[in-house]
């Protein structure tokens, strides 16, 4: 990523003026000028920044169109692991990124990277860019990732987000659906709804796993977050609390 400087104001004309410096002199003055030192970047902005700068090195790093050797992709070394956060700073970083969602492009990994704060590095099943990740711990237990993916090879630049979090899997074999969860369903309903998201919630996916979606519709273009729902205490007669295990945003411009 290029910065750009505003280039320095030159002299104004000194015709009307009283024993006006000669140029050389002028010169000799700006010289001397000490810069404003600059604001400090956000952790945000680093983060973006970096995101961007790979990008721009794997873009350069294609091989051009003329080009009859086939690349063969570098090993991918994992990214470092993201900060220890707690689920509620978990939860506060997805539901900004949920509000801060106005085109197509804010779901961009430099944007994403921005906006949560959690720097993305290249990942290990797209070394060609098209996937960007990072994974953490949680302070109260488990697990977090969050996932920047372009899924269709015909549209490079439409970019779906995988946000996890997970507790600790619990003893024995069987993971309970308490250690699968980041937060309850009905959170994120209350704050999506609150945006102006529709809900469709309780319905099974292929796999027979509960999920629940909800949709913003503004013209051109629509977002959705899906959410992959356990339910924790469920019973024959108790529904059990719903949480959420997994969140997909997606962009839609072409109504797919």
């Amino acid at each position: 990523m290029t910065l750009h400087r505003w280039p320095h104001i030159g002299l104004f004309a000194c015709l009307a003026l009283a024993g006006c410096a000669r140029p050389d002199q002028a010169s000799a003055e700006q010289e001397k000028e000490v810069p404003v030192a600059e604001a400090q970047p956000s952790s945000g902005e680093i983060a973006a920044r970096e995101v961007a700068e790979q990008l721009d090195r794997i873009a350069d790093e294609a091989p051009h169109p003329s080009s009859h050797t086939v690349p063969v992709d570098a090993p991918v070394t994992p990214p470092p692991p993201g900060p220890l956060l707690a689920s509620s700073d978990l939860i506060d970083r997805t539901t900004r990124l949920i509000a801060s969602l106005k085109s197509s492009q804010d779901l961009a990994p430099e944007r994403v990277a921005a906006v949560t704060g959690l720097a993305l590095g290249k990942s290990a099943e797209h070394p060609d860019g098209r996937g960007w990740t990072v994974r953490g711990r949680l302070s109260d237990g488990g697990e977090y990732s969050l996932d920047v993916d372009a899924l269709y090879l015909d549209t490079p630049n439409d970019w779906t987000v995988s946000i996890t979090g997970f507790g600790e899997a619990g003893s024995g074999s069987h993971t309970s659906a308490k250690s699968q969860c980041s937060f309850s369903q009905e959170t994120l309903k209350r704050h999506v709804t609150a945006l102006g998201y529709s809900a469709n919630e309780g319905w099974s996916d292929r796999a027979g796993r509960e999920r629940s979606t909800y949709v913003k519709r503004i013209p051109g273009l629509s977002f959705s977050v899906t959410a992959l729902v356990h339910r924790v205490g469920a019973s024959d007669n108790n529904p059990g609390e719903a949480c959420v295990g997994n969140l997909r945003i997606e962009a839609d411009t072409k109504g797919r």
